[in-house]
């Protein structure tokens, strides 16, 4: 296993104004950092076995290596104006980001000789504008209606990722190479299942960059540099809130959310011509749609001849080969109603779907296999009853929800017997097509996750204004055992149990107010 510490320095500061009338708020100000995040790797190997045979070897360069964060810099407005029922929010934030990847030099290892790389800068130089709008209305005037909307575009979260992933000595394009390792080979020299690999039973390398200066992957300038080349996401939502009775008020509400200027990697020295098509004969399991046995197609190798051909990969727009969209939907509805002094209800639910589109081909036909995932709508549910006592002065609670299940997939690490119209060896003579999906994303869900939990509180005075608060908690009141994660890895282990609800839980505690 590859492990990578990391140090980080950082310095941040931030200002603000505010002006405040009665009717008009409007605040301003300015936040910044500068931050220097190195990575030091002093591994060099790691191994990869399939049901417990060695499979592959990974080679990666010890390295120590930096990035600074040169500028980030973001300046924003606000604006609050109510007018009679009306209340009106706006506002307007300036952002800039700027990124260098620090000069570095490796001293010689294992696998390479000494090697320096010059820094690079402008990885990103982002400026990007954005904006938040809001209106609230008290339809009626009597402040029992309100309508609420509001709409805003958000920048991805960047920090050092975008210059790492062009890092020399962080990226797979320099650092990391595997060869196909087989134990058995029957090579004269080696000796058959020991566990040690040797030349004779290893396969070709699959990156030819490896431990060299030749960077291997690079920016765009256009999504690198500019104005509004940043990654976003735009959140749009609706909500009406109503007083139905004293106490009563329910709240519902349509929340939408897509996402854009999305990136893909394109090998400039491959085209999907470099590419076979063929199937694999998925297994015979009952677990499985129709018991298996069905061919799943749509998967690609790469031609031998290009299989350690020297890359040459550029990030860019994936506007350049087609449109990829993420789209998320939901409807919220909340109630909350007070039936007495003594008794509250509230709960309500949320259902939606997150749909993802990404049917185009950049080097590998293989991108459009389950390039469309629109999964079906599910509804996450809560309800809270909180109770206090007339007598003792105990308050009681119970919370019961109910959430969808874990999605459920089958990853297959299929052997090359399975393979079928391909009509040659795999490229650089795998023993097996890693990551064959036996299950379409977005089909299959295991059962749902109820749960139920208790709470018993009781304030006591002790002395003057001393007062202590007594608890008595429990978890999983119904000692469900859902499977809340599951080995999606098909094989022997495969559905088993990753992570579960855990078992009821009794707990008691005491809070102390002074």
């Amino acid at each position: 296993m590859l492990n990578y510490p990391s140090d980080s320095t950082v310095l941040r500061g931030l200002g603000g104004v505010s002006f405040v009338t009665g009717a008009h708020q409007f605040r301003s100000g300015v936040q910044w950092h500068w931050a220097n995040s190195g990575r030091i790797n002093a591994n060099d190997t790691a191994y990869t076995f399939v049901n417990g045979s060695p499979a592959q070897v990974t080679y990666a360069v010890a390295d120590n290596s930096s990035t600074t964060i040169a500028r980030s810099l973001g300046l924003y407005a606000q604006d609050r104006w109510q007018m009679h029922r009306l209340t009106l929010n706006g506002g307007l934030r300036l952002d800039y980001l700027n990124t260098r990847i620090n000069a570095a030099h490796v001293n010689p290892g294992k696998y390479w000789s000494a090697l320096d790389f010059p820094a690079i800068d402008n990885v990103p130089n982002w400026k990007d504008v954005t904006v938040r709008l809001g209106a609230s209305l008290d339809v009626f005037g009597n402040g029992r209606t309100a309508l609420k909307w509001n709409a805003g575009k958000y920048l991805e979260a960047m920090q050092v990722t975008f210059a790492d992933a062009v890092n020399p000595l962080i990226t797979s394009a320099n650092q990391v190479a595997t060869r196909n390792w087989n134990d058995n080979t029957g090579c004269a020299t080696c000796i058959s299942g020991d566990f040690v690999p040797q030349e004779g039973e290893l396969g070709a390398i699959s990156n030819p960059n490896f431990a060299t200066s030749n960077v291997g992957i690079r920016y765009d300038p256009a999504v690198a540099t500019g104005w509004g080349k940043r990654a976003w996401n735009w959140e749009t939502s609706i909500s009406v809130q109503h007083q139905l009775l004293d106490g009563l008020s329910v709240d519902a509400g349509y929340y939408r959310r897509w996402r854009g200027n999305f990136r893909v990697t394109d090998n400039l020295t491959l085209t999907p011509a470099d590419y076979d098509p063929f199937c694999v004969t998925a297994p015979n399991d009952s677990r499985l749609p129709n018991g298996g046995g069905y061919s799943v197609c749509g998967l690609y190798d790469i031609n031998p001849a290009k299989f350690n051909a020297t890359a040459d990969n550029v990030v860019t727009s994936a506007d350049h080969f087609g449109k990829q969209t993420e789209v998320f939907n939901s409807v919220d509805i909340a109630i909350s109603a007070r039936l007495s002094r003594t008794l509250t209800l509230q709960g309500g639910t949320s259902t939606g779907r997150v749909e993802t589109n990404s049917c185009f081909i950049v080097d590998s036909p293989q991108s459009t296999l389950n390039c469309n995932v629109k999964p079906p709508f599910q509804t996450q549910s809560r309800i809270v009853a909180i109770y206090r006592t007339p007598f003792l002065g105990l308050r009681t609670s119970l919370t019961f929800q109910s959430n969808p299940g874990p999605q459920i997939l089958a990853t297959w690490s299929a052997p090359a017997s399975a393979v079928t119209g391909l009509g040659r060896a795999l490229a650089g003579s795998a023993r097996n097509v890693l990551g064959v999906p036996l299950i379409a994303p977005g089909t299959i869900y295991g059962e749902r996750t109820n749960q139920m939990d208790f709470r018993l509180a009781r304030d006591i005075k002790l002395v003057g204004r001393l007062r202590v608060e007594g608890q008595f908690d429990v978890y999983n009141v119904l000692n469900d055992n859902a499977v809340i994660s599951q080995n999606n890895a098909f094989g022997s282990s495969w559905q088993s149990p990753i992570g579960i609800l855990s078992g009821r839980l009794y707990k008691f505690g005491a809070l102390l107010r002074f």
